[in-house]
């Protein structure tokens, strides 16, 4: 997926400027005000960026972070602008994403996070 060939100035200016500011709005209007903590890596910018409060849910226990990698950012922004509900599932089978430590961790912090600030 990710490759350690340099992307050109324009791709990264695109990738900078139209696909974050999108992503990081439609992550932090999920995750933003939860409790949940989620980490965004862009793989072939290095880009990152944290959502999220990491606090205490109901136990003893920090809540466990999800990382969200991005390897083709731009594809990502443009499935998901065509259908946020779908566009997730569209993105990961195309090979736009992955998770850590799984995308059903990834899946279950998005539900957590919307049912909590619906």
């Amino acid at each position: 997926m990710s490759t350690d060939k340099p992307h050109s100035f324009g791709y990264c200016s695109l990738v900078q400027y139209v696909c974050l500011p999108f992503i990081s709005r439609f992550l932090d209007s999920i995750v933003g005000k939860s409790s949940e903590k989620l980490k965004l890596s862009v793989t072939p910018t290095r880009d990152e960026m944290d959502f999220g409060d990491q606090t205490i849910i109901n136990n003893n226990d920090a809540a466990q972070p999800v990382t969200i990698f991005l390897h083709n950012p731009v594809h990502f922004c443009w499935v998901m602008l065509l259908d946020q509900k779908m566009g997730l599932g569209e993105a990961y089978m195309a090979g736009d994403w992955s998770a850590h430590p799984d995308p059903k961790e990834l899946l279950k912090l998005l539900i957590r996070a919307k049912s909590m600030h619906p």
